[in-house]
Order: C-alpha cells, then sequence, then structure tokens
C-alpha cells in the first residue's frame, strides 16, 4: 500500500525543524564560546521547567559502568548559574557513584527504576550485583562546558541545546575509539554475541553510551577496529598483547561460525577454548 504524500510531507517538515533547531543550538555554542570549567555536583541545578524526557535507570547503570571504567568522555553542559542544559544522564550517573554508602545506591537506583525491593526478578538482582561493583566517585567536582546565559531567562535556547544534544557530539577520531575500547578491556569490559554471561559486563552497549552512537554505529566501528592494531591509552602495544587479542577474536568468530551454521557441539572443544579465553582475559588484566 502506497504512502500518502501527506505523511512524508509531514516528517519531512518535522525532520527539517529538528534540524534546524540542532544547528540553532550549535551556532550559539559557537557564537558564545562556551567554556571549559568544573563543578561541584550539588551546584548543578535542574533545568528550569524540567527535562524533556525522563531517566532510563538501566541506561543510567551503563552509563555509571562506563564514566568508572573510561572518565568521563563527554562533560555535561550548563548555564551560567550552573543549570543543567545537556547530559542529564551524565549527571545522574556521576550523582550516583558519588554515593559511597552501597545501600543508599541501591535504593536511589531502584527509586529511578520505579522498583520495589521485595520483588525483584532474578535479572534485576543482577543489575542490582552491578551496583555494588561500582567504585565511589573520587572527587568532588567534575568538568563541564558553561554557556553564558541564564537558561531560567531564556528558556527556548535551553530547550534547543538540551534537544540537539544526541545528534551533535562530537566526531571520534579512529585513535581515539582505538584507546576507549582498549581501556573498556582493560577494565574487564567483553565483546559477545547474545547476552553477557553472569557477572560479565558488555562492551558494546558501554562504547555506546560513552560516545552516545547507536548500537548499530558501535558494532560497525568494532567489526573494523578488530582488525587493526590496538592501542593502549599510552599508545603502546606488545607483539604478544596483539598475539592475544587475535587468539580472542579467532576463540570468538570459531563460535559465530558454529552458531550461524547450526553445527554439532563439541563439548570438550568448547570447554577448553573458554578455558583459554578466561586465562587470557586474567593474564590482560594482571599486565595493566
Amino acid at each position: 500500500m502506497a504512502k500518502r504524500a501527506g505523511n512524508r510531507l509531514i516528517q519531512s517538515d518535522a525532520a527539517s525543524a529538528g534540524r534546524a533547531q540542532a544547528q540553532q543550538a550549535v551556532t550559539w555554542i559557537e557564537r558564545e564560546q562556551a567554556r571549559r570549567g568544573s563543578l561541584a555536583l550539588a551546584a548543578i541545578h535542574p533545568r528550569p521547567g524540567g527535562d524533556s524526557r525522563a531517566l532510563n535507570a538501566y541506561h543510567l547503570l551503563n552509563l555509571a559502568e562506563s564514566i568508572a571504567a573510561v572518565g568521563l568522555v563527554e562533560p555535561p553542559t550548563v548555564d551560567a548559574v550552573g543549570h543543567l542544559l545537556a547530559g542529564a544522564h551524565r549527571v545522574a550517573a556521576l550523582r550516583l557513584l558519588a554515593l559511597s554508602d552501597q545501600e543508599a545506591r541501591i535504593q536511589k537506583w531502584l527509586e529511578l527504576a520505579q522498583l520495589d525491593p521485595s520483588r525483584l526478578t532474578a535479572k534485576q538482582h543482577m543489575e542490582v550485583d552491578r551496583l555494588t561493583e561500582l567504585p565511589p566517585l573520587e572527587t568532588e567536582e567534575i568538568p563541564v562546558m558553561i554557556l553564558p546565559f541564564n537558561a531560567a531567562e531564556d528558556p527556548a535556547r535551553a530547550l534547543a541545546i538540551e534537544t540537539s544534544e544526541n545528534t551533535q557530539r562530537r566526531s571520534y577520531s579512529k585513535d581515539e575509539i582505538l584507546t576507549l575500547v582498549q581501556r573498556l578491556r582493560m577494565a574487564g569490559f567483553v565483546e559477545r554475541e547474545g547476552r553477557p554471561r553472569s557477572g560479565e559486563k558488555a562492551l558494546r552497549p558501554a562504547l555506546s553510551v560513552v560516545l552516545g552512537k547507536s548500537a548499530n554505529t558501535v558494532r560497525r566501528w568494532l567489526g573494523v577496529l578488530d582488525d587493526a592494531p590496538k592501542t593502549c591509552p599510552d599508545g603502546q602495544v606488545s607483539k604478544v598483547q596483539q598475539a592475544e587479542h587475535r587468539l580472542l577474536l579467532a576463540i570468538s568468530h570459531y563460535r559465530e561460525a558454529f552458531a550461524e551454521n547450526a553445527l554439532e557441539p563439541k563439548p570438550e572443544l568448547h570447554a577448553h577454548l573458554a578455558l583459554l579465553e578466561t586465562w587470557l582475559r586474567d593474564f590482560s588484566r594482571l599486565s595493566e
């Protein structure tokens, strides 16, 4: 059934309006020369009028894990008096990490997720366990980008900056992405098809929330990067480390081939490969 021209026109107009609004926000930022600064978390105030979207507790947990592993990649943006303009999930994740008391951290997350602690599923219990493994935030102030206007006095400008954030994240170089991937892997994040095993931290969602890119985009990037030499934070990767990484990739590709071709399983071989994979990852962590 053919689509009506009117629907396409409405969609086109909406898309054009969204792009114009995003470009307007970028123009404001460039013209007003947002400056870098730092603020205590307590000094960052809610947006006047509230957020345009609610916080997602599960996205928040993934982001908190990523920040704990690689730090804050994109600083949140505030106005001249500390009103939050962009980065609500990042600030909320940092506030979660700032709670050194695990019970208080769990309670805060359960409130955001609107969950009853007495009626958690097995998967939700696993999410709570992830919260207990997060290290506490070790700084009182965080980096921010500061724009020289007051959101309470110019709410239209504040809304444009907020809504443009997801489409205007800066581009990352291949070396920057390689470094982030390596740091996440060294922090225990793993890349595998399907759901992560119990106790594992998935690399792809973590990289997605750090870079603000879709899961499909991150999947494509990892497919390209996995065939390239890996870059450690200091820019040096030994031949042994490269060989270990290729061996891990070979194990992963072997499993994928088995799954895609529905081949008869070889329990003993798969058990040995799983043990080898564990050893390689453990040695990689010990050599940090």
